[in-house]
């Protein structure tokens, strides 16, 4: 998808995906933050560097956007589809969370919507972690459905 959106914009390199990236990120979310760095369009390189504020700013923006429903729609569903399939099961949250999960070692990473009443909210959830330490991830799961249910339950 990043060297689509480069060869959308004239240059379908590496580079030039991200450059189109920062174009796009910026035209939603104004000049980036000092310290932001993007090294793949993955999210699977230990060298990215972005903040969950920043993650939270393009996720809320994106729902004013045309493809924001798109976005909504494609995201997992807690206790139902995809990554989430086994996750906010038995839960007040199953069927209210629409998020996307990431892991790499030493990081681990929820974002999306969460419904709450008649009003839907967004998060971000990036936590870093010892990359030594094998298993650990499991338990930062737990911590980050703790965490969305208690913005849930606070709105």
């Amino acid at each position: 998808c990043l060297r689509a959106l480069g060869a959308a914009r004239g240059d379908g390199s590496l580079q030039g995906g991200l450059q189109a990236m920062r174009g796009e990120l910026a035209a939603i979310c104004g000049p980036l933050p000092a310290g932001v760095v993007l090294a793949d369009g993955s999210g699977l390189s230990a060298d990215n560097r972005v903040s969950p504020r920043l993650v939270a700013h393009v996720l809320h923006a994106a729902r004013r956007e045309s493809f924001g429903a798109m976005l909504g729609q494609a995201l997992p569903i807690a206790g139902r589809t995809g990554t989430l399939e086994d996750r906010f099961v038995g839960s007040a949250l199953a069927g209210r969370v629409r998020a996307k999960t990431g892991w790499i070692r030493g990081v681990s990473a929820l974002s999306g919507y969460v419904e709450a009443g008649d009003r839907t909210w967004t998060f971000a959830i990036l936590m870093g972690y010892d990359r030594r330490r094998s298993g650990f991830n499991k338990d930062l799961k737990r911590a980050q459905e703790r965490i969305v249910a208690a913005i849930a339950d606070a709105l």
